[in-house]
């Protein structure tokens, strides 16, 4: 009798202490991917900057330009056009593959974080009805 009594009047604490040690282990695990992203994009820009030193930016449409015949207002466009396609395709893909939504989508943290907020939303009179 007095266990059961106990374990009425001591439940609703500890639910709270379990869904509290759930949310503040979401929130771990979020600022946990949140520095693994950041440290993998520094990577990747590490390595773009590198490959674009190894290629040389511009030595690709300037000897495109110096070698070839065409006339100044074609080597124009073709330059700005290399130029362009050297800032804007790389700038798109890190943007769209370093997105926070993407990556708190891939790594589960969406889910896990819509579980937890979702049961720790619900009041104690809906949690004893499931039991």
């Amino acid at each position: 009798m007095i266990n059961s009594l106990f374990k009425e009047l001591v439940r609703p604490y500890l639910d709270s202490a379990i869904e509290f040690l759930k949310i503040r282990a979401v929130i771990g695990y979020v600022s946990g991917l949140r520095a693994f992203r950041r440290l993998i994009l520094t990577w990747c820009l590490l390595v773009f900057c590198l490959m674009l030193l190894a290629v040389g930016l511009g030595l690709v449409p300037v000897l495109l330009c110096v070698l070839t015949s065409w006339t100044p207002a074609t080597k124009t466009v073709i330059g700005v056009l290399f130029a362009a396609i050297y800032i804007i395709v790389p700038l798109a893909i890190v943007l769209r593959f370093f997105s926070a939504k993407r990556w708190m989508k891939v790594s589960g943290a969406e889910d896990m974080m819509t579980h937890v907020l979702a049961k720790s939303r619900r009041t104690p009179s809906e949690e004893s009805d499931g039991d």
